[in-house]
């Protein structure tokens, strides 16, 4: 049984997740660029390495949490240090970032060529559920591999899918986080409409968790706005980056009216605020509408 794994990328969610595998008593070696990320890590017993192939050396399953499908390519095949650079090894590599359906089978097919296996295994839920063992696990790729590691991917995720057809975990993580986008900025409109109107946080709060109106993103910026916090769970700029990602799934149909117009919003909001605020700070939109649409004239000037 596999008590050794490789981890790359120790951003937020991948700190939570390896904290979580340490937790269950697994032996973890840690990567990331930015190397004080990882070194916080050695505190809690990760093993802390130089580069992707060294973590290669002493892991056959390696675990990646990054940013995009450049970073992940850079990881795999670019880096001077990449995974398959000059690898004879075969190694076996969950991705559990959210990147475009097409870079992932891409990837798949390229680490093929390795005699290697490459499985998506995008997650929904954030840090504050990784570190319980709470996160959705959405899984493509070859059913051997995800049978026999399956174990692994339930110490952290209370919920797993499984499909085995490339590209398809990463349309439904996407498809997913453009559904959590048009709910979150749903519900600003409306907790805004409501403050507006004489209504306080916690009598909408009260009110809207037994009718139908409600939804988890509504939950997640009424807990935000009643309780502040300083930590960021996905920031805007996560946000839109997951839109982009959309992108050519809307384009890919005909009418989508909602999508593009929140995709727009998203888009805006950046033009106004920092990019690095938690997602709830989408509020502000509405907070703020001059200076909201002060930066959309000069956007538009500029264009």
């Amino acid at each position: 049984m596999i008590t050794k794994i490789g981890w790359i990328g120790t951003g937020n969610l991948g700190t939570s997740i390896v904290k979580r595998l340490l937790n269950q008593g697994y032996e973890v070696y840690v990567y990331n660029r930015s190397k004080d990320k990882a070194t916080k890590l050695g505190e809690f017993g990760a093993h802390v390495v130089p580069s992707p192939q060294h973590i290669s050396y002493y892991c056959k399953l390696i675990f990646l949490c990054l940013s995009d499908e450049k970073a992940v390519q850079s990881v795999l095949f670019l880096n001077k240090n990449a995974l398959f650079r000059n690898q004879e090894n075969k190694l076996t590599i969950f991705d559990t970032s959210t990147i475009s359906p097409k870079y992932a089978v891409e990837f798949s097919t390229n680490v093929a060529k390795f005699d290697s296996y490459y499985i998506e295994s995008p997650v929904s839920g954030g840090p504050e559920n990784a570190i319980n063992g709470d996160l959705t696990t959405i899984l493509a790729g070859h059913r051997g591999v995800i049978n026999s590691n399956k174990h692994i991917i339930e110490s952290f995720s209370k919920k797993v899918f499984e499909f085995y057809t490339p590209g398809k975990a990463q349309i439904l993580k996407i498809l997913n986080n453009l559904a959590e986008s048009i709910n979150l900025i749903g519900a600003a409109e409306v907790i805004s409409m409501g403050k507006r109107e004489g209504l306080s946080l916690e009598e909408m709060y009260d009110v809207f968790q037994s009718t139908r109106g409600n939804s988890r993103y509504m939950n997640v910026l009424f807990e935000r706005l009643i309780s502040p916090k300083d930590n960021v769970s996905a920031s805007i700029n996560v946000r839109l980056k997951d839109l982009h990602l959309a992108s050519d799934i809307i384009q890919n149909n005909n009418f989508t009216p909602i999508s593009e117009l929140v995709h727009s919003l998203f888009q805006e909001i950046v033009n106004v605020m920092d990019g690095d605020l938690d997602q709830t700070a989408c509020i502000n939109l509405y907070n703020n509408e001059g200076d909201f649409n002060e930066g959309k004239k000069q956007n538009e000037t500029t264009n």
